[in-house]
């Protein structure tokens, strides 16, 4: 008899315990609680729903994209139009506060609103790191359900877990590519940049975004530091060797050499000649407006996103909810519209699977952002100015702390 009553006991505590389960994981999912107990800047409740009848204002940060685009029918009324409507026929209580950014400044714009607590709802992001402060940006994971999911067909969901969030919503897919004044070249490896002709390669060393560009040809995913500010030595050995490969083209003349080498006159010269890095504005331009072709760096690939954010006066779980709303709509809905604009691709379409070939370009963790920022490229540009060997650029990473 003890025994039967025992066996009951257990077996109701067993299904009380499920039924409590699943009723908290119905308006708080286990991975809120999670966060909420070991990541507290994480802790919004993704389940909490947009309030009937109550009034939003979402702010929203972008860049003038259609500027560089010779589109007569196409402005920043047209662009703030057709987010209006689209709002408004899913999201009728729901305001947009719009703020257009410049290209040379923008970055800048968003970290100063974050040092002052006060960045914007949604930021698009035109540039390649995708954390800015894990304190007030907010990951978007979790608001993105299972069918969803199959969309945003680039991302590698299995890689997403308690310890590993997407940290901005895909918008575009942008190939990475260089630009052939004659159209010879299409693609290019390590191996092909090794063959080419004397003063073929005319590349803007002060862009942040040729290093990654060609680290990720060079096969250099990620770059650590330790604890105390240090690149990590497994990191030095790969630079060595980068910055071997490097020298070793700047041995053979493969580089155009003036530093302050006007691209564009460059690239109309009459000889044979590779620019890049080329952004979507000036690809888009280069295609229209010339005989040459896009060189593509292998199937190497940027997100433009939306980094969605919290303010320190913070305005709620159903307010964020609102945010994420607002710009998964945007990327769902007006994505393939910007992509074929822009003449690249949307980042949510259901139709495609999952791309599995192709490589997200170089970026940093957010430990290594000031590293970079502060170390990495004042360096890298004194690699080219000064002439350093490689043996002397490890000389001087070794020599420096974050």
């Amino acid at each position: 008899m003890e025994k039967k009553y025992g066996l009951l006991v257990f077996i109701s505590i067993f299904l009380l315990s499920a039924i409590i389960f699943f009723i908290t994981d119905y308006f708080y999912p286990f991975k809120f609680i999670d966060d909420l107990i070991f990541k507290r800047e994480f802790n919004i409740n993704p389940e909490v729903e947009v309030e009937k009848g109550k009034e939003y204002e979402i702010s929203f940060w972008y860049y003038p994209f259609y500027r560089t685009i010779p589109l007569q029918d196409y402005n920043k009324d047209k662009f703030r139009k057709d987010i209006n409507l689209l709002v408004a026929k899913e999201f009728p209580d729901i305001k947009i506060v719009y703020k257009e950014l410049n290209f040379q400044e923008g970055e800048d714009i968003l970290k100063r609103s974050l040092e002052n607590n006060s960045p914007p709802d949604i930021y698009m992001n035109i540039g390649i790191d995708d954390i800015f402060n894990t304190e007030l940006q907010i990951p978007v994971d979790n608001y993105i359900d299972k069918d969803l999911r199959k969309g945003f067909y680039s991302v590698d969901w299995w890689k997403i877990d308690r310890n590993t969030h997407l940290w901005g919503l895909p918008l575009l897919i942008y190939k990475q590519v260089w630009f052939s004044n004659k159209g010879i070249i299409k693609i290019l490896n390590e191996k092909l940049i090794n063959n080419l002709p004397s003063k073929t390669l005319a590349l803007n060393y002060y862009s942040d975004l040729l290093p990654r560009q060609l680290l990720t040809l060079f096969n250099v995913k990620r770059l650590y530091i330790d604890d105390k500010g240090y690149l990590s030595a497994n990191s030095l050995y790969q630079l060595e060797d980068f910055f071997n490969w490097l020298d070793m083209l700047r041995n053979k003349g493969v580089f155009v050499n003036d530093m302050t080498t006007n691209f564009m006159k460059v690239y109309f010269s009459i000889s044979d000649k590779i620019i890049g890095p080329v952004n979507p504005w000036l690809n888009y331009f280069l295609i229209k407006k010339s005989e040459g072709s896009p060189v593509y760096l292998l199937d190497t690939y940027q997100y433009i996103m939306l980094n969605i954010f919290k303010q320190k006066q913070y305005k709620g779980d159903d307010h964020t909810k609102a945010v994420m709303k607002v710009a998964l709509l945007i990327s769902r809905k007006y994505g393939q519209k910007m992509a074929e604009i822009m003449k690249t691709k949307a980042a949510y379409n259901p139709a495609i699977n999952n791309v599995n070939n192709m490589t997200h370009i170089f970026k940093n963790s957010k430990e290594m952002n000031l590293y970079w920022e502060e170390i990495f490229m004042p360096l890298w540009i004194k690699f080219w100015e000064e002439e350093l060997s490689p043996k002397e650029m490890i000389s001087e990473f070794k020599s420096r702390n974050k």
